[in-house]
């Protein structure tokens, strides 16, 4: 569950109206799960921003509902918030990619499995 958590926020690298459009939009859940989990608040923070734009404060699990919803939104709700979002992403320090990539060397095995030994095949 963490590694899914982890790696669905890499995932969710695009404009957040799109995001919310497309089918990938299912994935937002697990990256809020994710941010929390890795101490990043800054993109809990502003995941948490873009739902509230919504309607419901939330993006339907059905793509078809989610996209009647996002009709009711201007693209231009998100802006300052895409701009937070690129803005922290393009830092170093706070670059999505390398968080997640320290995160995981910090913890391989909960990113990793060991591969199983297979029997030795005999040769002719």
């Amino acid at each position: 569950r963490l590694r899914r958590a982890v790696l669905r926020l890499g995932d969710l690298q695009r404009r957040l109206h799109q995001l919310f459009w497309n089918p990938t939009g299912i994935l937002v859940p697990w990256a809020l799960e994710g941010a929390a989990r890795m101490g990043a608040q800054a993109y809990l923070r502003i995941y948490r921003d873009a739902l509230a734009v919504l309607p419901e404060g939330e993006r339907p699990p059905d793509h078809d509902e989610a996209q009647a919803v996002l009709d009711k939104v201007s693209p231009s709700a998100f802006r300052p918030i895409n701009d937070a979002y690129y803005a922290l992403h393009r830092k170093p320090e706070s670059n999505v990619y390398l968080l997640i990539a320290r995160h995981v060397r910090a913890a391989p095995d909960a990113f990793f499995r060991r591969a199983r030994p297979q029997p030795a095949t005999p040769v002719e």
